[in-house]
């Protein structure tokens, strides 16, 4: 047992490593790039073709992205290994306040259609996965003005299962597993996106003994359920749009 144990602090250590390594050693020569083709750009932007500067703007567009990804990978070696604070959640309230930090350039309704629970849980873990999920939704949703997101929440014996669930495109079922895999992404790829996403979610639910699945089918929309441990009693919550 003492040497199992000095093997994964050894490799936790070396997580650890990666992990300062990607977001900063990675991060530096990205940052150098992208002030380089502003300098670029700066200097020469008189002179410039239209299609050398199209190429500057698509420079800088996919540094932006290499970041971004630099990133998710730097907070999924983090899940389950970083301190959270266990505290009194109202998920209602939370949720409420992620959707007003959500951008939703076409306004698709957001719902509260159950009562939410509030219970005793690690905040920042359940935080990030409902801000994941709520944003996937309202990100990939191609109904415009028409788009709707609905949250619900239900007892599930040990756990509550929570329900994100939208009416946009849907996920065929062949992908239903592949879109939780690291740099998965399926349907409209021109969507923003690392392929990363649900992949944390995963792992974050997972890590406090929660599951997730996915229930869908292509044009009907999809539904993420997730199902994280209980510790307290619902308080009813009304239904609310946002």
């Amino acid at each position: 047992l003492e040497m199992r144990a000095a093997e994964l602090t050894a490799s936790n250590r070396e997580l650890d490593h990666f992990a300062y390594v990607a977001s900063h050693d990675l991060k530096s020569p990205l940052r150098g790039i992208r002030q380089l083709a502003s300098w670029i750009e700066e200097d020469a932007r008189d002179s410039l073709p239209p299609e050398s500067r199209e190429h500057l703007r698509k420079m800088q567009h996919r540094v932006t992205k290499m970041e971004e990804l630099l990133d998710d990978l730097l907070q999924y070696s983090r899940v389950g290994r970083r301190d959270s604070i266990t505290q009194t959640v109202d998920s209602a309230e939370m949720i409420r306040n992620i959707v007003e930090l959500l951008n939703n350039p076409h306004a698709a309704a957001i719902k509260i259609v159950d009562p939410l629970p509030t219970f005793e849980t690690l905040v920042t873990p359940f935080r990030q996965v409902m801000q994941n999920l709520i944003g996937n939704a309202i990100k990939h949703n191609d109904r415009g003005s028409e788009g709707v997101v609905k949250i619900g929440c239900v007892a599930d014996g040990p756990f509550w299962k929570f329900s994100v669930t939208d009416n946009g495109p849907g996920i065929d079922a062949c992908n239903h597993e592949r879109i939780f895999q690291m740099f998965q992404r399926v349907g409209n790829v021109s969507v923003d996106g690392s392929g990363m996403g649900l992949a944390v979610v995963r792992k974050q639910v997972q890590a406090v003994g929660g599951s997730i699945k996915v229930v869908s089918d292509p044009g009907a929309g999809a539904c993420f359920e997730v199902q994280w441990p209980v510790s307290a009693t619902v308080t009813t919550q009304p239904e609310t749009d946002h």
